[in-house]
């Protein structure tokens, strides 16, 4: 299976064929290697006419100059032209400085030549130099001798023979200068062949690495684009995941300065995203403690610290920008790249107000069943109690009233035993509001009045008691008749 390259790969492969410096480079080679070939035809062909096509003219004007020199002297001798000598040995002149100038270099009447190198034609033209010396010797004599060197005699014939002899060495140079000028020009063919060659070797070979580079750099630009839409779809679903998250969500860098925010998140801290975002996370998630209203320490300063998820003690209020108050719980965990490092801070978190409501409403339901169990326990207990209490009264009510009924109205026991039996019967009250606490019945409400409850308790036995335990004390009551009834 193919593996799918990764932003990594990819941006690799942009790098190794996207370079402007090596393809620059390629091209001032390609473009020197090109122009070096052509600079050196040109001076092969600049070096062929500036060396050898003068040598070639000078061979042909040390023949033309010599044969001239022939011609005048041939027709000095045969019209007994004297004046024309200077003729003669001007066009002498200028043969051996052709022949000169060829062998050594030199100037000549219209050009300046290059020595000749090759050892052959060298001697060939010291040959030529000694022929022209002897042509010009033979001819001072035929002048000397002009009446009987005419034609046909041995002066002569020596005369032609030593020009024809020249003529030929002559020949043989010029026709030697030729067939090393066509050696050059066929050496320069080739070199050009050759060049040419490579020039179009080169274009070829500089044709397939642009195709190649320009194949890999579509391909390659495809496959960016088809990540970047891949990235982009991936952004989009990660979006509707990040805003779809029930649990507020805040992501922050290492600094702590916010990068996302889901909507969530925005209506529990009261702060838009658009506000938030570059902000610190302590200016927006404000967290105190529900008791102490303390600033509760920033979760991703912990996290970052220790490089684990952590999680934020309970009873912690969240402080809305608008000052609405949140309990909330949350979590933090750091944000990984592929090589491990933290990049960031991921923090998640949710409103448990109603959640904490609730969990005090029932701490209090139970707070309240443990009461009544123990009311409950409590009244069976006061239950038997005031049984057997309600069985001791009947004596303490009962007697006393038989008592009264045998005892005179002057009798100084009656009021005593008046005041018993009136502790009787409170204590018989008291005794049945216990059992109705502890049976859970309503109590009956009745009107009362103050005043009474004052004169009853001023005359009770509870009150002399506590006279006797304090002498010193003085107690006066003034009642009121306007009090209300309760």
């Amino acid at each position: 299976m193919t593996e799918k390259p990764t932003y990594e790969k990819l941006g690799q492969k942009d790098k190794l064929f996207s370079v402007p410096w090596r393809i620059y480079l390629k091209i001032c080679i390609v473009g020197l290697i090109i122009i070096s070939m052509f600079v050196y035809g040109f001076y092969k062909c600049h070096r062929m006419g500036r060396i050898y096509t003068p040598l070639i003219d000078a061979a042909i004007e040390i023949k033309l100059q010599a044969a001239l020199a022939h011609l005048w002297l041939d027709e000095i001798i045969s019209d007994d032209r004297q004046d024309y000598i200077n003729k003669v040995w001007e066009h002498h002149d200028k043969a051996e400085c052709y022949a000169k100038a060829m062998s050594e270099g030199g100037e000549t009447p219209d050009r300046i030549l290059m020595p000749i190198e090759d050892a052959e034609i060298s001697g060939k033209l010291k040959s030529i130099r000694g022929k022209l010396k002897e042509f010009r010797e033979v001819a001072k004599k035929r002048m000397g001798t002009k009446g009987t060197s005419g034609i046909g005699t041995d002066i002569n014939r020596r005369y032609d023979h030593i020009f024809w002899s020249f003529l030929k060495e002559a020949d043989e140079v010029e026709t030697n200068f030729q067939q090393i000028m066509a050696k050059d020009f066929s050496r320069y063919m080739h070199t050009q062949i050759i060049l040419i060659f490579i020039t179009i070797l080169l274009f070829l070979v500089s044709g397939i690495f642009f195709w190649h580079f320009d194949s890999q750099r579509v391909k390659n630009i495809i496959l960016l684009n088809n990540a970047n839409s891949a990235l982009q779809k991936s952004e989009k679903n990660f979006a509707i995941t990040f805003n779809s998250i029930g649990d507020a969500v805040i992501s922050t860098d290492t600094e702590g300065n916010i990068l996302q925010m889901n909507p969530v998140a925005e209506k529990l801290t009261g702060w838009n995203f658009s506000e938030a975002r570059g902000c610190h996370l302590r200016a927006v998630f404000n967290i105190v403690n529900e008791e102490t209203r303390q600033r509760v320490e920033s979760p991703v300063k912990k996290v970052l610290h220790k490089g684990v998820a952590v999680k934020i003690t309970n009873h912690t209020i969240l402080i809305a920008k608008n000052g609405t108050e949140y309990s909330v719980e949350d979590s933090c965990a750091p944000i990984r790249d592929g090589y491990g490092t933290i990049t960031g801070v991921v923090l998640v978190f949710r409103d448990v107000s109603e959640k904490r409501r609730e969990a005090k409403k029932l701490r209090e339901s139970e707070e309240k069943l443990i009461r009544s169990k123990k009311m409950e326990s409590l009244g069976l207990l006061v239950s038997g109690v005031a049984h057997d209490l309600n069985n001791i009264l009947s004596g303490i009510v009962g007697y006393p009233e038989l008592m009264l009924t045998d005892l005179p109205e002057d009798s100084q026991l009656r009021e005593p035993i008046l005041a018993m039996q009136e502790s009787g019967h409170r204590a018989v009250a008291v005794v049945q509001d216990l059992l109705t606490l502890a049976r859970g019945v309503a109590i009956t409400k009745k009107t009362l009045k103050l005043n009474d409850i004052v004169r009853d308790y001023l005359n009770s036995p509870e009150f002399e008691k506590l006279k006797q335990f304090h002498p010193l004390v003085t107690i006066n009551s003034n009642l009121g008749n306007d009090l209300f009834n309760v």
